[in-house]
């Protein structure tokens, strides 16, 4: 999806204090294969930092939700964003290099790490790592360059609303949980979902239900003695007749997923 994965890891390796996850050790008890996370981050005099971080395993349950106190002066919260204020950090001990040791306690070099612009969260905790899952790249904008907002996919896959309260901001566990979500979903349709290479509006409709449903259909015309050509043989067939492009996808919806 010509996504310049190369310079995203020169980005993260520029720093010298970025750390590199570890091996899991053979006789480690405690490994997880998946992790999502997201990190929140305010405005210090010195640029972005950490300020909250959650991880989550692959059944949706937290390992990890810690404030984390800067290193150095706030000059803006960025509350809208972040859903940081100085009441919440008032009294906050956790540091960065604390951050660093249980991000690298549950994410090893094995472990998919899962996210939405994640070269923003592993740039902000100072952490390299390789094997990701970004679902701002594997549900990519039909303009090269740019991405979708998590908001916008939860809203358009997912038919979920997040951040509902505009003045709260972010929630970082909610954000990770949602990635996850996302990349689970596009495991279960299959690699063509969500692919927006076009224009859904514009093109005909069986490209629009696979892009945006993941549902896979056949075209056959009853004046003619269809042969099906393709094995194996489809274990279920449901006929559905329509007015209209829009109206087919209507029933089809309907007929996939009981929707109303």
């Amino acid at each position: 999806n010509n996504y310049n994965v190369t310079g995203l890891f020169r980005k993260l390796t520029e720093d010298d204090s970025s750390l590199e996850t570890q091996s899991r050790a053979h006789d480690e008890d405690m490994f997880y294969e998946v992790v999502a996370i997201d990190c929140e981050m305010v405005e210090t005099e010195k640029g972005i930092e950490l300020a909250r971080f959650s991880l989550i395993n692959e059944t949706m349950e937290v390992l990890v939700d810690h404030l984390v106190k800067p290193d150095n002066p706030i000059s803006d919260y960025r509350t809208p964003w972040s859903g940081i204020t100085e009441e919440k950090l008032e009294g906050v001990t956790f540091s960065l290099e604390d951050a660093q040791r249980v991000f690298r306690r549950y994410v090893k070099k094995e472990t998919i790490l899962v996210g939405h612009s994640l070269d923003s969260d592993l740039a902000v905790l100072k952490v390299n790592h390789f094997k990701i899952i970004d679902t701002s790249i594997l549900y990519n904008h039909r303009i090269q360059g740019h991405k979708y907002g998590l908001q916008a996919l939860a809203r358009t896959y997912l038919q979920k609303e997040i951040r509902i309260n505009p003045t709260a901001g972010h929630d970082s566990i909610e954000d990770a949980q949602t990635a996850l979500e996302l990349v689970l979903m596009k495991a279960r349709k299959g690699k063509n979902f969500g692919v927006d290479r076009f224009n859904t509006e514009n093109c005909h409709m069986f490209s629009r239900l696979e892009s945006k449903y993941g549902i896979h259909c056949r075209l056959f015309d009853r004046s003619y003695n269809f042969k099906p050509f393709q094995s194996p043989q489809p274990t279920s067939v449901t006929e559905i007749e329509g007015t209209s492009d829009d109206n087919l996808i209507d029933q089809l919806k309907k007929a996939n997923f009981g929707e109303t």
